[in-house]
């Protein structure tokens, strides 16, 4: 799944989850999880790409609409996505609602900025150099190392990720409270869809 935008992954887990959607269950799944309103053609044009790629196809005609199901190889992106994901963090599902901390909702962060957070996670603290070299591993293109950095900071901005200087020259992240919230009420959007 390193080849899908954030957005078609979260297609993908809808479509998985559903009993064979159609398009506008999709879009209203999609909408409720944004929280806004999802362009129509923005929907129908990331399903297109979810479709010539392989990872679902149109199982039945009904009515007007066209039945999405998951293929095969949309089936095993899940389950290495969730595997690599698990190799990352230990989830343990524990963790208190704190109204101080609130979890926030990673649909409009990219690819990127979201698998930062993984990667982050998983480790107590963390060079971005150490960040690239997992990330450069995962995405089969490679990820350029201040796309990397940029993530990084954007996290910091956000609240989800801390930097901290220990040594005087090295730059260490680390997940915060109210990213490791986020990450725990991701994982718990994608359950509702998918069990591996």
């Amino acid at each position: 799944m390193y080849d899908l935008t954030g957005f078609q992954r979260d297609l993908l887990y809808v479509i998985v989850g559903g009993d064979e959607p159609n398009g506008l269950e999709v879009r209203e799944e999609i909408d409720e999880y944004y929280e806004r309103e999802i362009d129509r053609a923005h929907v129908y044009y990331n399903r297109d790409v979810l479709l010539e790629s392989g990872y679902i196809e149109y199982s039945e005609r009904v009515g007007r609409g066209k039945r999405l199901r998951i293929t095969n190889k949309g089936q095993r992106s899940i389950v290495e996505r969730r595997h690599w994901e698990d190799d990352l963090i230990e989830l343990t599902g524990e963790w208190e609602e704190d109204p101080e901390v609130p979890a926030r909702s990673m649909a409009e962060l990219t690819k990127i900025e979201r698998d930062v957070m993984y990667v982050v996670a998983g480790g107590e603290l963390m060079l971005g150099a150490d960040v690239h070299k997992e990330l450069d591993a995962y995405y089969s293109e490679g990820v350029r190392q201040n796309t990397i950095y940029n993530s990084l900071s954007e996290g910091v901005e956000r609240g989800d990720v801390t930097k901290t200087r220990l040594d005087g020259s090295h730059t260490w992240y680390d997940l915060s409270d109210q990213g490791e919230r986020t990450l725990e009420a991701r994982r718990a959007w994608e359950s509702q869809y998918v069990e591996v």
